[in-house]
């Protein structure tokens, strides 16, 4: 499906690099099989799982030669006219663009069902980024490659929140928008890493994020005592009660 969905694409001009990350099923057979009829692309099989989940997705960057980076999860779907729109956006913008994201409708991977339709907000600044992560989905995004050589790839260090990290360190250099329309249907399931991370990972990838964006944290009041407060419901909720306790104190 997820092959189907690029190769469906309106806009035709592109490179498809498939990053098989170890897997045990019939990934190789099945990508032999579009290669025979389609040459765009491209597949790298890793010699051992990275145990990184940002990994394929670098090794599928520095393998890549296009002016854009498009990313695609293997169960998601792009529809069909993802690439063309998100590429005329670019173009015809004034702003110093460095990523295009979409509307995205999620579908429940289990039984098809829809779920829930995510516009995103009109205003998509570092500010925004600094308390949450409003792009839900990474297969949604078009980058320019330019951006990526300039603010670096995705950090390894988090298991769940490489995006999120990566969507902020654009957004301190160049202007992040979208086009408003629904592009992608990303399949949700509870065994999706960002779902079945244990809470102690979960509070880390906190921690490492709030360590790296410290300073920039405690310039906004509102950001800190937000993710703050997010700290310390992880540590409770991990029975680290006075670790916890100073978290929610802090951030009142």
């Amino acid at each position: 499906r997820a092959i189907e969905s690029v190769l469906n694409q309106t806009f035709k001009d592109f490179e498809l690099i498939i990053v098989d990350d170890c897997s045990t099923d019939d990934t190789k057979e099945v990508v032999e099989e579009f290669q025979k009829k389609d040459k765009r692309i491209k597949y790298i099989r890793l010699e051992k799982n990275s145990g990184a989940p940002a990994h394929p997705k670098n090794v599928g960057i520095l393998n890549s030669k296009g002016k854009y980076i498009a990313f695609l999860d293997d169960d998601d779907e792009w529809l069909p006219e993802k690439l063309e729109k998100q590429i005329k956006f670019f173009e015809n913008s004034s702003l110093k663009l460095g990523l295009v994201a979409c509307n995205v409708i999620v579908i429940d991977g289990e039984t098809g069902r829809t779920l829930k339709y995510i516009k995103l907000p009109p205003n998509l600044s570092s500010r925004n980024f600094l308390v949450e992560n409003p792009i839900c989905s990474s297969s949604s995004v078009l980058i320019k490659r330019e951006v990526l050589e300039k603010v670096g790839i995705l950090d390894e260090r988090f298991q769940a929140s490489d995006d999120w990290d990566l969507w902020l360190r654009i957004s301190k250099q160049y202007e992040i928008s979208h086009v408003p329309e629904f592009l992608l249907k990303y399949y949700w399931r509870e065994t999706s890493i960002s779902s079945s991370l244990p809470p102690e990972k979960l509070k880390k990838e906190l921690e490492l994020f709030y360590q790296k964006y410290e300073k920039e944290i405690e310039k906004i009041p509102k950001a800190k005592s937000i993710l703050l407060r997010r700290l310390g419901s992880r540590c409770c909720a991990l029975g680290e009660k006075e670790k916890g306790r100073r978290y929610y104190w802090e951030s009142i």
